[in-house]
């Protein structure tokens, strides 16, 4: 609109500015040009004919001119219309050349004549209506502003089908990135953008199925755990009763809870969210694996500020910290003390797990993608990673103050409560 408005303005401003001084150009001429050719009609008179003839001649050509004729002669009188005397009149008798003079609106033509007496000087005065002039271009300048009013309708006419085709673009993409994969722009005009809009369908439409078909391949290969789950369960229920089976029947029935998730998860249409405590979540998974840390003889302590919430479910939630923990425990030997801490930091909130070990290692990124000190697949920490970045969140690492690794997740923290600490060791 800003575009067809400036472009039309500066057209409109280019005809007008010469028409308007045309106006003014052409006013002068019709009101000079009917002036001189009677001041050369009176010319030849002044030589000729006697004076009250030339009175009668100049009254007639007053009239009819609407102005005044006046003859100066040589030795300054002055015949019809009563004129002052200037230094023009001198002027002309000197150069003896015929002259147009402007004064505001007054037009004075003057030509000379020989006479026998000397040299005479006709003076024939007319006024330009200055109100015919300023009407004239009063209606340019409406012509113009109804040409760019005009103008500015019609482009915003025509690119009305081209903003909203590009308004739906632009509100399916954002759509699209935001992981609403069924939005679909549906274009029809103008031809170009019905083309992007429906190339932009086809690509969402090959995403989603290329996800729905990732999800069915991950449920498939988190449902064909459950075979080797179940043959590892008949081999405990063949162990004699005790403390032993007895805890390898709580993991079998942790880790079928679990496989029963990543099927729920992998097969929903979307990515999990929701909004948890994540101290209370972290307590949970601390009691989970400090039957473990007891077996290794590590120091398992905790310190966790309660009603810290984040926006994770809890199954997220439990998913960080088990990865932190079981890192934690794979990369250090039996006997290592790990510290699990959630504290909020301003609008943030702070997971923290450090161990006593001899730290993460030099020169690489244990946060890249299959990035591995020990012989795992790496994948452990980029799921910690890319959770944290679905909310805004972050991962660092660093030393703690157990002299070991440090593993720091910063999430968002919408909830502005502040409870109390609770520490375990």
């Amino acid at each position: 609109m800003l575009q067809a408005v400036a472009g039309t303005s500066l057209v409109a401003v280019a005809f007008l500015v010469p028409l308007l001084a045309l106006v003014g150009a052409l006013a002068d001429d019709r009101a000079v040009r009917p002036a001189e050719l009677a001041a050369r009609s009176i010319a030849p008179a002044v030589a000729l004919v006697e004076q009250e003839v030339l009175a009668d001649v100049l009254a007639a050509t007053a009239a009819d001119l609407a102005g005044t004729a006046s003859v100066v002669r040589a030795d300054g009188e002055v015949l019809g219309t009563p004129v002052p005397l200037d230094e023009v009149h001198d002027l002309v008798r000197q150069d003896r050349t015929a002259r147009t003079v402007t004064d505001g609106t007054l037009r004075r033509v003057l030509v000379p004549v020989v006479t026998a007496a000397g040299v005479a000087v006709v003076d024939v005065r007319v006024e330009v209506d200055p109100g015919g002039v300023r009407l004239a271009r009063v209606v340019l300048v409406a012509l113009g502003v109804a040409l760019v009013a005009g103008a500015t309708l019609l482009a915003d006419r025509l690119g009305r089908d081209v903003v909203r085709a590009a308004s739906r673009l632009e509100a399916t993409a954002e759509r699209l990135s935001r992981g609403e994969l069924h939005a679909r722009a549906e274009v029809d005009q103008p031809e170009d953008l019905a083309r992007v809009g429906a190339a932009l369908d086809d690509l969402a439409g090959r995403i989603e199925a290329l996800l729905v078909d990732a999800r069915e391949e991950a449920a498939d290969l988190s449902h064909g755990l459950r075979t080797p789950a179940t043959a590892l369960r008949l081999d405990v229920e063949s162990l004699p009763p005790g403390p032993g089976r007895a805890r390898l029947e709580a993991d079998l029935e942790a880790l079928d809870a679990v496989m029963s998730e990543v099927i729920a998860a992998v097969r929903a249409p979307g990515r999990g969210s929701g909004r948890c405590d994540l101290a209370a979540v972290a307590q949970q998974r601390v009691r989970f694996w400090a039957g473990l840390a007891e077996d290794e003889g590590r120091g398992l302590a905790s310190d966790l500020e309660q009603d810290v919430i984040v926006p994770l479910s809890a199954e997220q939630v439990a998913t960080v910290v088990d990865v932190l923990l079981d890192n934690a425990v794979r990369h250090t030997a039996p006997g290592t003390a790990v510290a699990v801490r959630v504290e909020r930091l301003g609008h943030d909130a702070v997971l923290e797990v450090e161990d006593a070990g001899v730290g993460l290692p030099e020169g690489m990124d244990v946060l890249a993608r299959g990035s591995s000190g020990a012989g795992g697949t790496g994948l452990g920490l980029d799921i910690v990673v890319r959770t944290a970045a679905h909310v805004g969140g972050r991962v660092e690492t660093g030393s703690g103050a157990l002299g070991g690794a440090l593993l720091r997740v910063v999430l968002p923290a919408p909830s502005e409560r502040s409870g109390s600490r609770v520490q375990r060791a």
